[in-house]
């Protein structure tokens, strides 16, 4: 992953995410390292609350910042088909 959206990233996920009892994990080409430059960043956010609304806010702050890359962001609880995944492939962010 690039810098600028690592960086970006890391900022965004721990003012909405930290100390809220969240976890967040990278999966997909780029937790397996597989990725092209091309390729999307895929997230999985985990909470025991409710966090759909910030997940919503993130998702609208990335889509209107300058990132080259795509990012996906889920939230386990509401897409439980893809727990496996995460579990097999996933790297722990936050």
């Amino acid at each position: 992953m690039k810098k600028s959206a690592e960086i970006l990233l890391n900022k965004a996920e721990k003012e909405f995410f930290n100390g809220k009892g969240a976890e967040i994990f990278l999966f997909g080409s780029r937790a397996k390292g597989n990725f092209r430059p091309t390729s999307d960043i895929d997230l999985a956010v985990l909470s025991e609350g409710d966090i759909s609304y910030k997940i919503s806010l993130l998702k609208e702050i990335l889509e209107n910042s300058n990132l080259a890359q795509k990012v996906d962001i889920i939230e386990l609880k509401k897409a439980p088909q893809l727990k496996s995944v995460v579990d097999s492939d996933g790297i722990r962010w936050i």
